[in-house]
């Protein structure tokens, strides 16, 4: 498994190199009414009955997703950044 960047800070889109990546939030701590608004919006997408650990899934694999756009964000933004100067 790849080692994770250091580069998540209080701004969501540019970070700030060296500060520890926003921990993720355990999908026990979802409030409930979140984990039945997640199913119930995948579940008009699909034909197989979601469950709340499909949902507690999909909230993980999500939030996973748009961190790794993130990432590739900041990496590309830092490259700019550092071939015009």
């Amino acid at each position: 498994m790849p080692k994770r960047s250091l580069t998540m800070s209080n701004d969501p889109i540019r970070g700030q190199v060296g500060t520890p990546p926003a921990p993720l939030v355990h999908p026990a701590n979802e409030p409930e009414d979140f984990l039945e608004e997640t199913r119930a919006f995948w579940q008009s997408r699909t034909d197989r009955m979601l469950t709340r650990e499909d949902a507690r899934e999909i909230i993980e694999n999500m939030t996973g997703f748009f961190r790794v756009l993130l990432e590739w964000d900041r990496a590309k933004r830092s490259k700019q950044t550092n071939s015009a100067e």
